[in-house]
């Protein structure tokens, strides 16, 4: 397996640096979900880099209408970057051989040579298309996986999904665990993996002024005496907001400190939406705890936090965790896939035993009594670590020169 991969300095994604020929990709991207999450981020990101520096994308999307509550962020920078944009909205039904008919005939009409699947439920569709246009296919694996149903349908899935990314030719992986899972769970030999970390636009993320932080708490109705937590992510089992909130209860600062929950509760898991909110009741924590809805203001946000919190289950490297931490924002995180390769426990900000909540009560009381200066140190260090090696301008060109080199028939070895 080839070694993670990781970064410098970055300039803005709107002057792209270019240094890869590109010139003889052809790609089409399969986007499920075009929202403002982080795989929708990454398909911008590869898919403008790949044009910059020669080449032609299509992404092919599911429906629009799903989201507008977020908007359609990144699809007009998509298109402003040169990209093609194709909505299909049975992309975002179940497994069908109709759209891989629909979307051979575009990779035939087109002359694509390369399919890349960005979204869970999307990526079988992609192997699908590329093996019966006969053309190569590239699984960008950002994340851990769960899958849903009732009784027996999650095994199902399961088997489906482990069988077409067996077909494809690389899977890029957003970090060991995910390669992990790919190796135990699914099967996929090891030559068909990669690690490419995921990256930031440095340049973009500054925090917001002492002034903008004043006006946001205050928005917020948060003063200066209280110790403000922020979570950011979708409203769903998997982010774990259940046990943030309950870890949250058990502190011993309940008096003193706030909780915002920031995350759309339209285009959420509505079962999940309504029990965290039924426990927020039950807990007493109303006055405490914030839902914010979904906001694009996280910048402000995270600077107006004290502490950042992830509570997630499982997890791929989220891409507002390294926001949060390149910020230089005092952290906690889970000791899965949310924390970043060379993120240490006391060095960068505080790491709690996964899906233990004792655990994540016992940081957060941690956070709420650590010296100022070492609060600060931490996230100092969480900043040059993040700076250093999680420039989203090296990586994306690293993920060119992946798919020239499945294009060549080449074994990829890009150097960490």
């Amino acid at each position: 397996m080839n070694k993670p991969v990781s970064g410098s300095e970055a300039d803005n994604c709107r002057t792209m640096a270019t240094g890869v020929d590109a010139r003889d990709l052809r790609c089409l991207f399969t986007l499920r979900t075009p929202d403002n999450t982080g795989g929708s981020r990454v398909a911008l990101e590869y898919a403008s880099s790949i044009v910059a520096n020669g080449g032609r994308v299509l992404v092919v999307h599911g429906p629009i209408d799903n989201f507008r509550e977020r908007g359609e962020l990144y699809l007009e920078e998509l298109r402003e970057a040169g990209v093609e944009l194709l909505e299909d909205k049975s992309l975002d039904q179940p497994f069908g051989t109709r759209i891989v008919s629909r979307l051979v005939r575009e990779v035939q009409h087109r002359k694509i040579n390369i399919v890349v699947g960005i979204n869970q439920r999307d990526r079988p569709v992609a192997v699908a298309v590329a093996c019966k246009a006969g053309v190569k296919s590239v699984v960008c694996g950002l994340n851990q996986l769960a899958f849903h149903g009732p009784l027996i349908l999650p095994a199902i899935k399961r088997r489906l999904y482990a069988h077409w990314v067996n077909k494809t030719d690389l899977i890029v992986s957003s970090s060991q665990f995910v390669t992990q899972e790919y190796l135990v769970e699914f099967g996929v030999p090891e030559d068909k993996l990669v690690e490419l970390v995921h990256g930031i636009e440095l340049e973009d993320v500054k925090e917001s002024s002492g002034l903008v932080r004043q006006v946001t708490r205050e928005d917020l109705g948060i003063d200066d005496k209280t110790t403000l937590y922020v979570n950011i992510g979708r409203l769903e089992r998997q982010k774990g907001q259940d046990m943030l909130v309950q870890a949250f209860a058990d502190s011993h600062f309940k008096s003193t400190s706030k909780l915002l929950i920031v995350g759309s509760l339209d285009n959420a898991d509505q079962v999940h939406v309504s029990e965290v909110k039924k426990l927020v009741g039950e807990l007493g924590l109303e006055k405490r705890v914030i839902f914010t809805g979904w906001r694009n203001d996280f910048i402000e946000l995270l600077s107006a936090a004290d502490v950042f919190v992830h509570s997630a289950r499982f997890e791929g490297l989220p891409l507002v965790v390294l926001t949060a931490l390149a910020l230089g924002k005092y952290s906690i995180l889970p000791d899965n896939a949310s924390r970043p390769p060379g993120y240490v426990d006391g060095c960068h900000g505080l790491l709690f035993e996964s899906e233990n909540v004792r655990a994540l009560t016992d940081c957060i009381d941690k956070s709420y009594s650590e010296a100022p200066e070492r609060k600060s140190q931490m996230g100092k260090s969480a900043a040059n670590l993040i700076r250093s090696r999680y420039d989203m301008q090296v990586i994306r060109l690293q993920f060119v020169e992946l798919l020239l080199g499945v294009l060549q028939g080449k074994k990829m070895n890009i150097a960490a």
